[in-house]
C-alpha cells in the first residue's frame, strides 16, 4: 500500500515538474479550422455546402451567425446550424452548442442539454469540452459530483499533452486529492 502511494506521489511530482517546464515555454498550437468568410460570396458558398450536409460548413455557418461575420448576427440560426453539425458528430459544433445551452446564449439555459453535448464532444477528445464537463462534475451542477469521473477527465486531459492539464493532474496526485475525496464520499 505504501509503495503504491509513493508511486502515485512520484508520478504526481513528475507530471507537475514536466507541466511546469512545458508551460513556461511558448508552444504554438496548430489549428485546422477554416477561417470565417470575409465576403458575401464566401458566406454564400459556406451556406450552400452547409445546406448540402457538409458538417464543417454547418459549423462555420453557425459561427457566422453567432459572430455576425458577413451575415447579420442571429443566435437562432447559429443554434440551428450548430445543432445540425453537432447531430452529425462534429465535435467543435457539439462544444459550441453545449456552451450555448450552459450560458443561455440565444436559447434558454438548459444544463442537462449542455452536459449531454459536452459529453459527446469529450468522446472526441475535445479538450475544451472535457474541461467544461470536468467543471460540471466538480461543481455538482447538472451532473452529480463524481470523483471517479473527475479523476478520469483530469487524466484524459493531461494525456492530451496540454501543460496546464498535466500540471493539474500532477497537483491532483501530489495532494492525494482524489484518494482523500473518494474515501470520504464512498
Amino acid at each position: 500500500m505504501q509503495q503504491r502511494l509513493l508511486r502515485s506521489v512520484g508520478l504526481g511530482l513528475t507530471l507537475f515538474t514536466t507541466a511546469f517546464l512545458l508551460s513556461s515555454q511558448n508552444i504554438a498550437t496548430n489549428s485546422t479550422a477554416r477561417p470565417l468568410p470575409t465576403t458575401k460570396a464566401e458566406a454564400a458558398a459556406i451556406l450552400d455546402r452547409a445546406s448540402g450536409g457538409d458538417l464543417q460548413s454547418q459549423h462555420l455557418a453557425g459561427l457566422m451567425y453567432l459572430n455576425g461575420a458577413v451575415v447579420p448576427k442571429d443566435l437562432a440560426l447559429a443554434h440551428k446550424w450548430f445543432a445540425k453539425a453537432a447531430g452529425g458528430g462534429f465535435a467543435d459544433a457539439q462544444y459550441v452548442l453545449a456552451v450555448m445551452y450552459e450560458e443561455g446564449e440565444g436559447i434558454p439555459t438548459n444544463c442537462p442539454e449542455a452536459a449531454k453535448w459536452y459529453s459527446r464532444a469529450a468522446q472526441h477528445n475535445h479538450p475544451d469540452a472535457m474541461q467544461n464537463l470536468l467543471g460540471l462534475y466538480e461543481k455538482g451542477t447538472c451532473r452529480k459530483q463524481d470523483d471517479v469521473e473527475i479523476a478520469r477527465l483530469t487524466r484524459q486531459l493531461a494525456e492530451l499533452g496540454r501543460p496546464n492539464d498535466q500540471l493539474n493532474l500532477g497537483s491532483f496526485y501530489a495532494m492525494g486529492a482524489w484518494r482523500t475525496r473518494r474515501r470520504h464520499t464512498g
